[in-house]
């Protein structure tokens, strides 16, 4: 039971608790949003509201003002009044216990307070901007004002910098400024809302105003003065270069044509103040101008060029003509002893030919600049085409002339080598007569017999009245190559026969003793007098004394080599073989 009393009076104690947490609660919130209620109540616009009631404001300004007006007075009057009340109200519910209420009053009343708040706000930054307004459009007045002034200086101490846009922008600065009485007019009535819209086309119009007269003069320079005088020089310098004997690629009095053409549409433009349209025709006179001074410049340091070259080209040529001239010569005297079997004859004539066609380009050019207008940029490129070509035919000849006067020389070369080959040839029959051999193989014999008859065949050829290098060349090569094979097989014969000899006498030692060895004798005898085989017949016996005698063979081939030294010494012939020479068609015909 007595646990019951305690439970009921706790529960007790935590309910009043709580009562008293919630009325603390909201009396809290209730201050705070009295607070906050009487910050909107101090603030204070009649100030405000005095300052721009005595503006005299008109139009949607008027309207404006005097709705900001009304709902000042109503919050000041009515509004706050009511929440003050309604805060009370809920201050007696909130003393009362009555949470219920406190709670619903408390919402109404702080919906509208916050609604209070922003209007207030809303008021006062309004107000502020109808200040400002104000104070910037008059303030605008007098910097306008002042513009107009100056600009209306500008054009009348500068009227020439303009030239006949002058006109035309006085006409749009007095559309502007009849603009700017109405904007005045209408901003001094006190209709800021409306002068407002006016001040902000009137200063775009003044802003593009001002870009005119900035843009203009210059544009206004170089249509009045710098193209007229750039285009009088240039008239000037043309009249005295046709005077002159020049000619041009292009037709330059069209270009000159064009050129016042476009400088009379930008005139046009210019007095219609389309700028733009005078910009792109600014740009494109310029460049027209420049193209006119460079053709004129080009023609000039074209003629200079031309002149000076001229000498110069025609020593050049004649210098290539005379080459030509020994050339020929030289072929044709070589061609009595020599076989020309590149086209050495057939391509220096046609360089002849290629000498005489630039000769007589070279002969009409000077022709054509003596009875008529010139075109020297032209003449400068085919100066330039025929110092290429006559380049490229001067390096040919050269590469023709190289080519044959190699020829005496590889000629004395070859009959050097046939001599040293007719020698070793009979080095290598006597070297072999005198071993007395019983015979040689028809495989030698044969070979050398080859051999003796290419070197009379090549001794033969280089006899003739007229003789062909290259043949001779490849003759001599040959030789040579088979004349070395030759003493190869001939030291050979020589070296096998002389050891074979001595290892046979050696044998006689062991003949009765070993049978090996006599039949290895017997052998290697028929071997070298019979088959002529000494090769064979030194293998045959030196392998059988190499089993009873080792070392013998290898002694008496040491000492053969040490004390016999038969060396035949082949010439190494490297004769020039030349080659197709053929103009560089790229550079003789361009």
């Amino acid at each position: 039971m007595a646990l019951f009393f305690v439970a009921i009076i706790i529960i007790a104690v935590g309910i009043y608790l709580g009562i008293l947490y919630f009325q603390q609660s909201y009396a809290d919130r209730i201050a705070r949003d009295k607070g906050n209620l009487q910050q909107v109540e101090e603030v204070n616009l009649d100030k405000e509201l005095a300052a721009i009631d005595r503006l005299n404001l008109t139009g949607e300004s008027l309207t404006e003002f005097e709705k900001l007006d009304q709902d000042y007075r109503e919050l000041k009057t009515k509004v706050i009044p009511e929440l003050t009340d309604s805060i009370e109200q809920a201050k007696q519910y909130n003393a009362q216990y009555q949470f219920v209420k406190t709670r619903n009053e408390m919402h109404n009343y702080e919906q509208q307070s916050n609604t209070a708040i922003n209007k207030i706000r809303a008021i006062k930054e309004q107000l502020t901007e109808i200040q400002q307004s104000a104070d910037e459009h008059a303030k605008a007045i007098e910097q306008l004002r002042a513009k107009f002034k100056e600009m209306h200086k500008v054009l009348l101490a500068d009227n020439a910098e303009y030239g006949d846009a002058a006109k035309p922008l006085e006409d749009r600065l007095a559309d502007a400024e009849k603009e700017f009485d109405d904007f005045t007019a209408v901003s001094t009535s006190g209709d800021l809302v409306t002068s407002g819209k006016t001040l902000a086309e009137l200063r775009k119009k003044m802003a593009s105003l001002e870009e005119l007269m900035e843009k203009i003069p210059p544009l206004q320079e170089n249509l009045a003065h710098a193209f007229p005088e750039q285009l009088d020089e240039i008239e000037e310098n043309f009249s005295n270069f046709t005077a002159n004997n020049y000619a041009f690629s292009s037709d330059f009095p069209q270009l000159l044509k064009e050129i016042r053409d476009n400088r009379r549409d930008s005139l046009t433009d210019l007095k219609k103040l389309n700028i733009t349209n005078v910009e792109g025709y600014d740009k494109k006179l310029s460049k027209a101008i420049d193209h006119a001074y460079d053709l004129l410049e080009q023609e000039y340091q074209a003629r200079q060029h031309v002149e000076k070259q001229q000498k110069t080209l025609s020593e050049f040529i004649a210098h290539a003509v005379k080459q030509e001239h020994d050339l020929l010569i030289e072929l044709d005297r070589i061609r009595q002893n020599y076989e020309l079997t590149h086209g050495e004859q057939e391509n220096a004539q046609e360089l002849d030919k290629k000498l005489k066609a630039i000769q007589k380009d070279y002969d009409e050019s000077l022709k054509q600049s003596s009875n008529g207008p010139v075109l020297y940029s032209a003449v400068q490129k085919k100066q330039e085409r025929m110092k290429d070509q006559l380049t490229a035919i001067e390096r040919r000849q050269k590469a023709i002339r190289d080519g044959v006067t190699h020829l005496w020389d590889e000629e004395k070369v070859a009959q050097q080598a046939v001599s040293a080959f007719d020698v070793q040839i009979h080095n290598m029959r006597r070297d072999v007569e005198r071993l007395n051999l019983p015979g040689l193989k028809d495989e030698y014999l044969n070979f050398f017999f080859n051999v003796s008859d290419k070197i009379e065949q090549l001794d033969h050829s280089l006899n003739r009245l007229q003789i062909n290098m290259d043949q001779i060349s490849n003759m001599v090569q040959d030789t040579a190559a088979d004349l070395t094979v030759l003493g190869n097989k001939t030291k050979k014969i020589i070296e096998s026969s002389i050891l074979t000899e001595q290892l046979l006498q050696y044998a006689n030692r062991y003949r009765n003793q070993n049978a090996a060895v006599a039949q290895a004798y017997e052998k290697a005898t028929a071997q070298f007098e019979q088959q002529y085989d000494y090769a064979r017949a030194l293998d045959t016996i030196a392998t059988a004394l190499g089993n009873v005698a080792p070392g013998i063979y290898e002694q008496l081939l040491d000492e053969y080599r040490r004390t016999n030294r038969i060396e035949y010494q082949i010439p190494d012939v490297q004769l020039t073989m030349a080659t197709d020479d053929k103009p560089d068609e790229k550079k003789v015909h361009e």
